[in-house]
């Protein structure tokens, strides 16, 4: 009997392949690019130069990556354990979407390529506990892991770009000057007993830093114009210079767009590399550039002409 077990239990291990519980060795120091192929068949190259990421956005042509992204999901891939061991069937990888339906992630130590995985579709254990079906590329088992790496991994090239507009603490900021066509420019400027229109007209402090600067804080947009040169722009029309106690000032300009009327082209000292394109009516643009009369508190009367709160 102890033999028929044993020769039994060798059988099954074979048939099932071998439980490779260190399946990922990836060294997250090291990583120098990532490249990715996406369920839609688009190609992610990531690629770290001078301790910074980048993103491939055209033929030697590189856009700035978000760095807590990319760091992000190194972790994740680098931290995988196997779970359970479900399958070296190859008519079963389609099931578990490890074959071309999956998401293929490739990682570069130098020229050495230390991993290249295929992430599968992901399923519920529990309404807490979440997994992923994955399999090297070159191997048959196919592993059962903790998380949701499809998800993370499956993104097209824009998730990876660094976005920001605006990423400041109100907190430092004393002073917002708002520069636009004709005399329709202002200035919101910090002083002892509160926040001034223009130096003179005291407004609601509490309405600007809790209403307005609560939205100001950080933008976004993931609308990028690569097509323009954001640093051979010039004679913005609509420009915000923030200034900050302690650091450089953050200066979003404001282009008109030749391609549509109804849109701006937008640069930020925050994010020099990027150019992104933004509706004039989009919620973002008004928080950018927004109306003088906004901040005018109450009724009160400037030039001799009565104007009401926005």
């Amino acid at each position: 009997m102890l033999i028929v077990f044993f020769v039994e239990s060798s059988e099954e291990t074979k048939s099932k392949g071998t439980f490779n519980k260190d399946l990922v060795n990836v060294d997250i120091d090291k990583v120098s690019a990532i490249k990715i192929l996406t369920k839609a068949k688009n190609e992610v190259d990531l690629i770290k130069t001078d301790g910074s990421w980048q993103v491939k956005i055209g033929e030697n042509k590189f856009g700035k990556a978000d760095d807590e992204k990319i760091v992000s999901a190194i972790d994740q891939i680098a931290i995988i354990k196997p779970s359970n061991l479900v399958s070296t069937d190859k008519e079963k990888y389609n099931e578990f979407q490890v074959d071309t339906s999956g998401v293929r992630v490739r990682v570069f130590e130098g020229d050495k390529r230390t991993l290249d995985i295929i992430l599968g579709k992901f399923s519920y254990k529990s309404q807490r506990e979440m997994y992923t079906y994955i399999r090297l590329s070159d191997a048959d088992e196919v592993y059962s892991v903790e998380g949701l790496l499809d998800i993370t991994f499956n993104r097209q090239l824009e998730f990876w770009r660094y976005d920001v507009i605006i990423d400041s603490d109100p907190e430092d900021w004393t002073k917002l000057t708002y520069t636009y066509p004709g005399d329709s420019s202002f200035t919101i400027e910090l002083k002892e007993n509160g926040w001034f229109l223009d130096g003179m007209i005291q407004v609601d402090s509490n309405k600007v830093t809790k209403k307005y600067f609560s939205r100001l804080k950080y933008l976004a947009n993931s609308n990028f114009t690569d097509d323009v040169n954001a640093s051979s722009l010039s004679n913005p029309i609509m420009s915000l210079k923030i200034d900050v106690d302690g650091e450089e000032p953050i200066v979003v300009n404001g282009y008109p767009s030749i391609t549509d009327e109804s849109s701006f082209v937008i640069t930020s000292s925050l994010n020099s590399d990027a150019a992104f394109t933004i509706k004039r009516s989009d919620d973002i643009c008004k928080k950018l550039f927004p109306k003088k009369v906004r901040f005018i508190p109450g009724e009160v009367k400037v030039s001799g002409v009565q104007i009401g709160t926005s």
